[in-house]
């Protein structure tokens, strides 16, 4: 943000616009790793076919994080947005401040984000109800969402 909004003119990030901003990062998350994989197979001459459904899974498991934490981190550190988020004018920021994250908040939470999806991705569902929408991975990071729209 280049300039500080006033408390009472702040528009926090609900959840179903946090959702929609998932799903788009989801899924260029998700098509990035599948390429990388492709690419990592077809350099050392495998097949996908050759690979047990265990090995592909966990592939893609690691996969899938190698290409997350620096696209969730770097992009929440750096710009305060994801692809997703920038689609829909939400920005993370830090809670105290409602200025830009430390490379310490932007990296614990990406690294909380695993415990908001445990136990029925309840830690996502408590922004419906937290007062800034806040999910369980901004609490423990000290962060919030905002929207700039």
């Amino acid at each position: 943000m280049s300039q500080m909004q006033p408390v009472n003119e702040i528009r926090f990030g609900g959840f179903w616009v946090r959702f929609a901003a998932s799903v788009i990062d989801g899924l260029l998350i998700d098509g990035v790793s599948a390429a990388l994989l492709w690419l990592a197979l077809a350099v050392y001459g495998v097949e996908a076919q050759e690979l047990t459904g265990t090995t592909r899974q966990v592939l893609g498991v690691v996969g899938t994080f190698f290409v997350a934490l620096p696209y969730y981190s770097l992009g929440h550190y750096r710009w305060g947005r994801t692809l997703g988020k920038k689609a829909f004018g939400l920005r993370v920021v830090n809670a105290s401040t409602l200025g830009r994250l430390t490379l310490k908040q932007a990296l614990g939470r990406t690294a909380a984000l695993p415990l908001s999806y445990a136990v029925g991705m309840l830690g996502f569902v408590i922004a419906a109800w937290d007062s800034k929408k806040r999910s369980l991975h901004d609490r423990l990071a000290g962060t919030v969402v905002i929207r700039d729209l």
